[in-house]
């Protein structure tokens, strides 16, 4: 697609990347933006994640949510941030 001038993300669960795959110091080979062909990524690696506090990563960098469940945060609220944005 980058070379019809598109750029990719892809945002929330990414269960494609193999188990043995999945540490944060990689190999990100098989992660979104080492080899599977996005721009962009954010969300969280595996099948599943708790709503309101998970494990996500930016690109291949672990990061923390901007706020906490009591300060008002919920997963699919801060996807579709991100995504809008």
């Amino acid at each position: 697609m980058r070379l019809n001038g598109y750029a990719t993300a892809q945002f929330g669960k990414c269960h494609e990347v193999p188990v043995w795959q999945s540490s944060p110091v990689g190999p990100f080979d098989a992660w979104p933006t080492g080899g599977g062909g996005f721009d962009h990524f954010y969300g969280f690696v595996g099948g599943e994640a708790n709503q309101w506090y998970p494990t996500l990563d930016e690109g291949t960098t672990p990061v923390e949510p901007d706020k906490t469940p009591e300060q008002g945060y919920h997963l699919m609220e801060d996807l579709a941030d991100r995504a809008l944005n």
